[in-house]
């Protein structure tokens, strides 16, 4: 056992442990949402556009942060359709 994990706090599983999906950090770029998603960063830039999603835009570097992405999600399921 390695010295950096002796004494260390068992960390909870991610969503990528459980199932392969790619965790969220929180703040990600559109691939980053798109590898979550299962889909294409064209899609992500189509939702940003539309309003459907939410995003932060900085000197022409899009980020989206892991609220506005569990936002978008909850919207989707709960109601209206991407």
């Amino acid at each position: 056992m390695s010295e950096a994990t002796i004494g260390a706090e068992p960390r909870s599983p991610t969503r990528s442990d459980l199932d392969g999906t790619p965790a969220l950090r929180d703040c990600n770029t559109m691939r980053m949402v798109a590898l979550h998603w299962n889909c294409s960063t064209a899609k992500v830039r189509r939702m940003i556009d539309r309003g459907v999603l939410e995003a932060l835009s900085l000197d022409g570097m899009v980020r989206i942060t892991r609220e506005q992405v569990e936002a978008c999600e909850a919207r989707c399921i709960f109601g209206s359709t991407i």
